[in-house]
């Protein structure tokens, strides 16, 4: 006998924020039913709910294959109820689940259990959800904690009443003189009409009253009773029929051929029976007689016929002999009468006392049960290769996907870097969640990039956002000057940092706490601590103060024991002070004039190389003072890092770039007249030529350093967004992107189109592509036209040629002339 073996595995389904609304929207037109996996051949698969009704859906390729690997376990169906299309099936198991009692419900919010649930119009809601009431809701939960209900149903027990149909209407539907009530909720079959055998599931509410969940067709399925012909694998043939056979199939014992039996199937779209049940048909063929049972001696044993009491019994391949029956014992034999009045056993045991038989049915119950641990055993133990297998596939995918986030954050920190504030100054405490530098606290999460070497007492750069509510998040934080690089301008002790000291007898000394002068100093690794120092000797500590007002000590050192000594050291020291004060005047002046540099060159790169990392409002100007311009009818302030290009006046077409204050004002980072018309045509093809204009937007590019509810963080900005902002696909935190936006008249940034760079970057390589194929067909006229003046060339010159010949000969005849004249005037001399 095959046993029905459940399993409880699990197919996962990754799900992002968007996609989960997206899934959302479809299961607003979905079914969703759990229960056997019969078969799944022919484009369809069968399910046997636990309350027996068959359902059979249409599923493509993939669901096929999918779910052939699932028959004979407890599967979750979704589908379509239009259609009967498959839309998932999964091993049951792993759907976010919470049951409790209904105690408010609003339009976007229900309370159940004491757990607040949103709701949207993708909620897929039951019948009979009423305040009061229990219910069972499906959910996922949101990357900002909030818990999504995608389905909610009644969770009382539910009742089924098949019935032909008497009547329906929108709020009720009659079978056999029970009515039900129905609400929008109610899940209806289509095409059901009075008379139609129908099956409704219900469930009754704490009035009393019956409020039906879902109302279809009756289906039942087919049976068929012959003679097994043959028994080949997963194929059999009774009555001359050929059914399907499966792990789902229960097959009752002493099956074989010859043996009348009773088959229950199902009819896949194909043709393909499935065999859902075989039993023997005990009744026999043609309304035999019912199974009689006989007690005798056994006289003689044959091959298809057994002599006993006196009776010849008939035996096949079907019938049941107990093992060790000899003749001359006593046996009892079960048989059914054929229609030839020959009698078949199906069963031959022996003829044994109460005791002797509940012993014998205690060993066979006892072999079965071990025989079904063992298969229950097998079948878990290849569950559980199974999960293994699968989660090994997706820590596989999950750390390949980590690795491809990581080198894509790092590259997206590399660009976008520049864009970001920097603080540089000493660490002065470090914890899980946060980090003081130079007096100013950072928070620190796991989108922090804490570089190798930081620790309190390293000089450090910060770079970080300013968030709405004025605090600030570190992006980035490394030491000023790792000890790999520039070696030259490493101090050579801890001397040379300008930390405050503190001289005194040690009073106590422990590994982590030395009591200097009546004050207690923490030491941890970092604190460089000489030897030498013993309890009652006159030590000097340098120390930083620490976030909570607790000094830790970054180096400990003993002082001479003389005095003259400690005098003299005590001048080395105020002159090494000096010196250093001397020196770390001029380190800070250097510093700032660092500072200063790579400010400047960091604004040089935004406003030269990166000068997408600041948002651009294009238009004219109305109006310049000393500290603001007005353009477009937005003001923003100028100061001396304002670069004002030349030409800037009212009237003029300019573009400003700019950044938003925390207060909410505008700060132009560069204001230039727009470029000549032929200059700008490259940029407006890609800047400007977008559907609906939106190339005429303000635009900001940058990496995506957070992304909240209603907010998101780009390029060290924070821009909001709402319903309509348009959201492109493949957003993330340490993704490039590239904002749209307008400015509110409060001075904050609503987001209308938010895209990855590489996207945009690809629409305008497209764009400029096209321009290049049209500017290409003027250059070959160009060319043409050309070669036509290449042929006229030669003629022109020629003519030029000739019109310099005659020149020359006009004037020899010049010169000719004038020396005709001057023999003339000689000869007149002569005759004189």
């Amino acid at each position: 006998m095959r046993t029905r073996e459940f399993g409880v595995l699990s197919l996962f389904v990754a799900v992002i924020t968007v996609g989960v609304l997206v899934l959302a929207a479809c299961q607003a037109k979905a079914e969703d039913i759990q229960g056997l996996l019969q078969a799944a051949e022919g484009k369809e698969v069968i399910i046997t709910t636990n309350d027996g009704k068959t359902v059979r859906v249409t599923v493509d390729d993939q669901m096929l294959k999918e779910a052939r690997s699932l028959v004979g376990g407890e599967v979750s169906l979704k589908f379509r109820a239009d259609d009967r299309r498959g839309l998932e099936v999964r091993r049951v198991g792993e759907d976010q689940k919470f049951s409790g009692m209904i105690q408010s419900m609003t339009a976007d919010t229900w309370v159940i259990g004491g757990k607040t649930f949103k709701v949207t119009a993708a909620t897929v809601l039951d019948g009979g959800l009423v305040n009061g009431a229990l219910a069972r809701v499906e959910f996922v939960t949101m990357p900002d904690g909030a818990m999504l209900a995608t389905e909610i149903e009644t969770d009382r027990e539910q009742e089924h009443f098949a019935a032909p149909l008497g009547s329906i209407s929108s709020s009720s539907v009659t079978l056999n003189g029970k009515t039900f009530r129905v609400n929008a909720a109610t899940r209806i079959e289509s095409g059901i009409a009075p008379g139609t055998p129908v099956r409704v599931k219900f469930t009754v509410l704490p009035d009393g009253s019956m409020v039906a969940i879902e109302v279809e067709r009756e289906q039942a399925q087919d049976r068929l009773n012959g003679a097994v012909q043959s028994v080949s694998g997963d194929m059999w043939t009774v009555g001359g029929k050929a059914f399907k056979i499966n792990e789902a199939t229960r097959l009752e014992p002493g099956l074989t051929a010859g043996v009348n039996a009773r088959v229950r199937f199902i009819a896949m779209a194909d043709g393909t029976m499935v065999a859902t049940r075989i039993q023997v048909d005990k009744s026999g063929p043609n309304g035999a007689k019912k199974e009689d049972e006989i007690s005798g001696k056994v006289e003689s044993i044959g091959e298809n016929a057994w002599m006993i009491g006196g009776k010849t019994i008939k035996v096949n391949p079907a019938t049941r002999i107990e093992e060790g029956l000899a003749v001359g014992e006593s046996a009892r034999v079960r048989f059914i009468t054929a229609p030839d009045g020959s009698m078949l056993a199906t069963r031959v045991e022996a003829d044994m006392s109460g005791k002797q038989r509940e012993e014998q049915f205690r060993q066979e119950r006892q072999r079965e049960q071990e025989q079904q641990r063992g298969r229950e055993q097998e079948t878990e133990r290849q569950r559980q290769q199974e999960q293994e297998r699968i989660r090994s596939m997706e820590q596989e995918r999950e750390q390949d996907r980590q690795r491809e986030q990581e080198r894509e954050r790092e590259r997206s920190r590399e660009r976008g870097a520049s864009s970001l504030p920097v603080l540089s100054s000493i660490v002065q405490f470090v914890s899980a969640d946060s980090v003081v530098v130079g007096g100013k606290t950072f928070k620190v999460n796991a989108a922090t990039e804490l570089k190798p070497g930081v620790a309190v007492g390293k000089e450090a750069n910060v770079r970080f956002a300013v968030m709405p509510n004025g605090s600030m998040v570190a992006l980035q934080i490394e030491i000023e000057k790792p000890e790999a690089q520039k070696p030259e301008d490493r101090p050579k002790d801890r001397s040379s940092v300008a930390f405050p000291v503190l001289e005194g007898t040690i009073q106590s000394l422990s590994a982590d706490t030395v009591v200097i002068g009546g004050k207690a100093f923490k030491v941890n690794a970092a604190s460089e601590v000489k030897p030498g120092l013993a309890l009652g000797g006159n030590a000097k500590v340098r120390f930083v103060t620490m976030a909570d007002g607790s000094m830790l000590a970054t180096q400990v050192e003993p002082e001479l024991p003389r005095q003259a000594d400690r005098q003299a050291d005590r001048q080395a020291d105020r002159q090494a002070d000096r010196q250093e004060d001397r020196q770390a005047d001029r380190q800070a002046d250097r510093q700032a004039d660092r500072q200063a540099d790579r400010q400047a060159d960091r604004q040089a790169d935004r406003l030269g190389r990166t000068s997408g990392l600041l948002p651009v409002m294009a238009g004219s100007v109305q109006s310049i003072a000393g500290d603001t311009v007005k353009v477009n009818g937005n003001t923003f302030k100028i100061n001396a890092a304002t670069e004002v290009k030349p030409g800037v006046a009212a009237g003029a077409n300019v573009n400003v770039r700019f950044v938003v204050l925390p207060d909410g004002s505008m700060l132009a980072a560069q204001v230039e007249v727009e470029k000549a018309e032929a200059q700008r045509a490259g940029d407006r093809a890609g800047d400007r030529s977008g559907p609906g204009g939106r190339g005429a937007e303000p635009r900001l590019d940058g990496v995506i350093q957070a992304i909240g509810a209603d907010t998101i963080v780009v390029g060290g900005q924070v821009v909001k967004v709402n319903t309509a902002t348009e959201l492109k696909p493949g957003l993330a935190v340490g993704t490039e992107a590239r904002v749209r936006f307008s400015v509110r008249p409060d001075g904050t940034m609503l987001a209308t189109q938010i895209e990855r760079e590489a996207d945009a970057r690809g629409r305008e390589a497209e764009a400029r592509g096209r321009e290049a194929e049209g500017e290409g067909a003027r250059g070959r006229e160009a060319e043409a036209r050309g070669r036509a003046a290449e042929g006229e060339g030669p003629r022109g010159r020629e003519a030029e040629i000739g019109d310099d010949r005659g020149g020359d000969r006009g004037g020899g005849d010049d010169r000719g002339g004038g020396s005709g004249g001057g023999g003339g005037s000689g000869s007149s001399g002569s005759g004189k």
